[in-house]
C-alpha cells in the first residue's frame, strides 16, 4: 500500500512540476504572502478533505534555491536562462524540507514531524490555524519563491497547492553622506530646494 501510496504521489508531484513550468493549471490553487525580513509568515495549506477523509501526510517543498537537488548531468542544468525549468527540477529532484505523517491514524494533529536540517528552529506545521500553515520564522530575502504543499489523503487522494513567498525589506533611516563619505550628523540647512550640498 505504501509503495502505490509513493507511486501516486511520485506521478501528482511530475504533474505538479510540469505545471510549474506551464503556468497555473485548473484545480491547483496558487497564493501570494506577503512578509517582511525579520518577521514570521505563514505559508497556508488546506488540509480539509471534501469526502469526509483526512490527511495522512503533508509535504513542503521549498523553492530551487533551497532545495537539496541531485547535480545530474542533464539538458536542464545546463540552461541558466530558464527559471521555470530550474524551478520544475528542484521540485522533481528534491526532498521535501518539512513532513507531517499521520502513521497511527489518530489525526494529522497528532502526527509526527520531520524537518531538514537547514529549517530546524524556523519552520513549523499548525493545523490549529484554518487553514493549516506551515510557520517561517525570521524570514530572510532568500526564503522568498514558491513554495508547494501536497497532502496525501487516506482514502488516497492528493491536494496540491502553492504559496509565492514575497519578501520585502522596510526602509531604513537616510543616511546624509558628504563627497568624501562622512556622515553628516546634527542639523544642517537651511537649503533650499535644489541646492548642491557638497
Amino acid at each position: 500500500m505504501l509503495g502505490l501510496l509513493a507511486i501516486c504521489l511520485c506521478c501528482r508531484l511530475c504533474l505538479v512540476a510540469l505545471w510549474i513550468t506551464d503556468g497555473l493549471a485548473d484545480g491547483i490553487s496558487n497564493q501570494v504572502v506577503k512578509g517582511e525580513r525579520g518577521q514570521d509568515v505563514w505559508l497556508p495549506c488546506d488540509v480539509d478533505s471534501e469526502h469526509d477523509d483526512s490527511p495522512a501526510k503533508v509535504l513542503w517543498y521549498a523553492p530551487a534555491k533551497h532545495a537539496v537537488t541531485k547535480n545530474t548531468d542533464n539538458k536542464h542544468n545546463n540552461n541558466q536562462n530558464d527559471n521555470n525549468n530550474t524551478a520544475l527540477w528542484a521540485f522533481l529532484d528534491a526532498t521535501p524540507f518539512y513532513m507531517v505523517e499521520d502513521t497511527q491514524r489518530r489525526g494529522i494533529w497528532n502526527g509526527q514531524h520531520a524537518i531538514g536540517i537547514s529549517w530546524a528552529g524556523r519552520a513549523s506545521f499548525s493545523v490549529a490555524r484554518s487553514p493549516a500553515a506551515l510557520r517561517i520564522a525570521q524570514v530572510e530575502l532568500q526564503d522568498a519563491g514558491t513554495y508547494l504543499c501536497t497532502v496525501a489523503f487516506h482514502r488516497g487522494a492528493l491536494r496540491n497547492s502553492t504559496v509565492s513567498l514575497v519578501v520585502g525589506v522596510s526602509p531604513g533611516v537616510p543616511a546624509i553622506l558628504t563627497s568624501d563619505g562622512t556622515a553628516v550628523e546634527g542639523r544642517i540647512g537651511p537649503f533650499l530646494v535644489g541646492d548642491d550640498l557638497h
